[in-house]
């Protein structure tokens, strides 16, 4: 899933980029019920570090309604897609090397993303992290060039698959910038009309988040990179319903999508 994080509005027109949904919370008001996420993987293997956004809005819905509504279909790569979830990397590792500072600047591209979205964006706090964000996606083109360099001195199968996925990735961004342009605000009137906050977590050592969430219905939201394979990350969007008394909520590999990390 795409997230679009929006210029400040002095700015002018919104900046939009490829990353994952998500709202920084900035608290949780009064009668707030318990809420506990679990994550884990294979065997009940804790994910420590996962980071969790509490959403009082379905993002996911909001994305497809803007898709629908494109007068450009979404680009599509059935059969890459298939071949990339099939990928086995090869016993030297080479490729994961290549595409590993890139990925690592990528993730925290992403996180920063996640968290400009919920913040008021005429604040000078704001505009702070929206320079910091525009710096470190500025990294993310270079550390790209960088591992279209290291690609070049591997030869093989696995080298043509990543420069395919490349540019497919590309190409879907390109669709997105245009597509998801006013994502930003939609999702800003859906957390006015909610009155309520987007609250974001990470998991400790056993994968185990507590947060507080007002009564009514929320999205938990997380993304996790497959370790096995570069090209794929595990995403959930677990809807549940909170009352007055304590929730759990478990995120594993029966409620989770393995997917494309485009």
């Amino acid at each position: 899933m795409t997230m679009i994080p929006a210029a400040p509005r002095s700015a002018g027109a919104p900046l939009v980029f490829w990353l994952i949904a998500g709202l920084l919370a900035t608290g949780c008001g009064g009668g707030a019920s318990p809420v506990l996420v679990r994550a884990s993987m294979e065997h009940g293997e804790p994910i420590a570090g996962l980071e969790i956004t509490a959403l009082p809005f379905d993002a996911e819905a909001i994305l497809d309604s803007l898709a629908a509504d494109s007068p450009i279909p979404k680009p599509r790569f059935p059969r890459l897609e298939k071949e990339l979830a099939a990928y086995l990397s090869p016993e030297d590792d080479r490729l994961a090397e290549a595409s590993r500072p890139w990925l690592a600047l990528h993730d925290s591209v992403s996180r920063l993303a996640d968290s400009l979205n919920g913040m008021d964006r005429r604040g000078a706090t704001y505009a702070r992290m929206y320079a910091r964000f525009r710096r470190l996606y500025a990294r993310l083109q270079q550390r790209a060039t960088e591992r279209d360099r290291a690609l070049e001195e591997l030869r093989g199968e696995d080298v043509t698959l990543a420069r395919r996925a490349q540019a497919a990735s590309e190409s879907v961004r390109v669709w997105e910038r245009d597509a998801y342009s006013s994502y930003p605000d939609v999702a800003a009137e859906a957390l006015d009309r909610r009155g309520q906050d987007a609250v974001r977590a990470t998991a400790d050592e056993d994968g185990v988040v507590h947060i507080e969430l007002p009564p009514g219905d929320w999205w938990i939201v997380a993304r996790w990179p497959d370790q096995e394979n570069p090209f794929q990350e595990y995403y959930w969007n677990v809807p549940l319903t909170v009352g007055w008394l304590p929730v759990g909520v478990p995120l594993s590999e029966r409620n989770t999508v393995r997917r494309w990390r485009h």
